[in-house]
């Protein structure tokens, strides 16, 4: 599944997680969804830019000693996902 597949398929999810929880809330019934952020992953996003563009992974890893911070850096948590941690929730 490409990006584009992906990210449909993930916005469709929070979307249809919104119309249930309007949906149940008169009784009370609480409607939610997790939907993970970036994992960094053999293979995934990070792995390919360190493959396909190898310039822009070395900039953003002397910046901040790896490019997967240099990203997690913006995210909220600070942090990328490992598999484990998403598999368990």
């Amino acid at each position: 599944m490409g990006p584009g597949a992906y990210n449909a398929l993930k916005a469709a999810t929070i979307n249809y997680t919104a119309a249930l929880a309007q949906k149940f809330a008169p009784d009370g019934i609480r409607v939610n969804c997790i939907t993970p952020g970036p994992v960094e992953m053999e293979g995934h996003a990070w792995d390919q830019i360190k493959q396909g563009m190898p310039d822009f992974y070395e900039q953003c890893s002397s910046k901040s000693r790896s490019a997967a911070w240099a990203m997690a850096k913006r995210l909220p948590r600070r942090s990328l996902s490992s598999p484990p941690p998403s598999a368990v929730i």
